[in-house]
């Protein structure tokens, strides 16, 4: 485990320190510590992020933290010849146009109810096809 001094000092780190640290800890407490300082920092950036592009605070949520979990699975990933930020927001914005792209091509998911058509009051799922076996 790391000391207190050492965790502080994480707050004094660039981010691409950080990140080059992260991408080099053998321990998987002290990777869980680095990735925790730059979830810190950018938590609220990409959250916000993500709201601007979906309008659906709950949905932007989600997206935020599908996205800090790509990058800690594909923090090796990281090259070191752009910003943490710029990589960070590059995973972000693939996310979420990719999330927006299957949501614009699934019938119910932009609706949390399900068409009237579909719907059977008896309380069975029924579509047209098992109304017509009626």
């Amino acid at each position: 485990m790391w000391n207190r001094e050492a965790n502080e000092n994480l707050a004094a780190l660039d981010d691409e320190r950080l990140m080059m640290l992260l991408q080099s800890a053998a321990q998987p407490e002290r990777a869980d510590e680095l990735f925790s300082e730059l979830f810190h920092r950018y938590h609220p950036r990409v959250s916000s992020w993500c709201s601007r592009i979906t309008r659906n605070p709950e949905r932007s949520s989600d997206l935020a933290q599908e996205i800090f979990l790509r990058a800690y699975r594909y923090r090796q990933t990281y090259r070191g010849n752009a910003r943490v930020s710029t990589w960070l927001y590059t995973i972000a914005r693939n996310h979420c146009l990719n999330s927006m792209r299957r949501l614009d091509s699934d019938p119910l998911g932009r609706s949390d109810s399900l068409p009237l058509e579909l719907i059977d009051h008896s309380g069975r799922a029924c579509g047209r096809r098992a109304r017509a076996e009626f």
